[in-house]
């Protein structure tokens, strides 16, 4: 084809959306509504919605019912010889292409602190089972719902959050608990190895500023059982969390595992608060279509078994 006629043919088309193809040759082959729906995953409404779209575009019903199924009408007819051979033939180039690179790269979104619990884990599980597979690390932009955008746009495989993303189009799975836990310099003033009430009511604290609902509620959690704390500081950053705390009078909360790993390189010591505080879970979550390829499954169940009900 000449790059002319691809213009022309761009143009002609720019408005057209190809999925309604796929939509018509599942009602063709089916003779129904629900069982083209069922076949594509779909709902029975979002199905006759494209229907009418097409119907609206040839100018024609396409489909009759005759009985318990639809028939086809001659103009349905004729657009399905004219179309079936070119459109098999490009379903078929496509299946082949996806098959070849789909999951040659695997795109992982988290935090910088959660990369560096999950990261280790993925990297040895993947190159093990999937050794061509390349694995990419992002971290969300934390002022926007990125997260999100990032699997309904494909810009991410797989996320890991706090916030668990409930969506039908999503599959969200919790994986393991933070222990979340309260820390200062080892060579505090007036701490030891508690904190109570009316201790934190003399000191400042170190607040970690997030977008995620889960740890804003722990935050709501601690302000209610300590009261309006006294904030000395303000960090997205649980590294600034550290230093901060081990360098001053400051108190902090950080997960107890990050504090576990870097306990012999900051002079910090935790401290035991009266009340018990509400752990903070981790998830898994990723698209539910994403399931219909099988070198993700398998990446999927070994994550599975590697991190659920994980301690660390």
């Amino acid at each position: 084809m000449q790059s002319g006629n691809i213009t022309d043919v761009f143009w002609t088309t720019k408005d057209f959306d190809f999925n309604l193809l796929v939509m018509f040759e599942a009602v063709y082959i089916y003779g129904s509504v629900t069982m083209a729906a069922e076949s594509l995953d779909l709902s029975p409404s979002s199905v006759s919605q494209s229907l009418q779209k097409l119907r609206l575009y040839f100018g024609d019903p396409l489909f009759v019912r005759e009985g318990k199924s639809l028939s086809a009408t001659t103009v349905a007819v004729s657009i399905h010889q004219a179309l079936s051979p070119s459109f098999d033939n490009f379903l078929f180039a496509f299946q082949k292409v996806s098959k070849q690179t789909s999951h040659n790269r695997l795109v992982i979104d988290c935090s910088a602190y959660l990369s560096g619990i999950l990261i280790p884990v993925i990297t040895t599980l993947v190159l093990d089972s999937i050794p061509q597979c390349e694995i990419v690390h992002t971290i969300s932009d934390p002022t926007s719902n990125s997260a999100e955008e990032a699997l309904i746009y494909r810009r991410a495989d797989i996320i890991f959050d706090s916030n668990p993303h409930f969506s039908m189009q999503f599959v969200s799975k919790k994986i393991f608990e933070e222990e979340i836990v309260f820390i200062c310099s080892k060579t505090h003033p007036r701490l030891t190895d508690t904190l109570d009430v009316e201790q934190s009511r003399h000191e400042k604290f170190v607040l970690l500023e997030t977008d995620s609902e889960v740890i804003n509620e722990f935050q709501v959690y601690a302000d209610n059982y300590f009261g309006e704390r006294n904030i000395g500081m303000r960090t997205r950053s649980l590294l600034c969390v550290l230093a901060a705390t081990e360098k001053s009078d400051l108190v902090g909360a950080i997960p107890k595992r990050l504090f576990e790993k870097m306990k012999g390189s900051y002079d910090i010591k935790m401290l035991k608060p009266e009340l018990s505080m509400k752990p903070v879970s981790i998830y898994m979550i990723y698209n539910k279509t994403s399931l219909n390829n099988s070198s993700f499954v398998q990446i999927i169940e070994g994550i599975n078994s590697h991190l659920l009900n994980w301690q660390g």
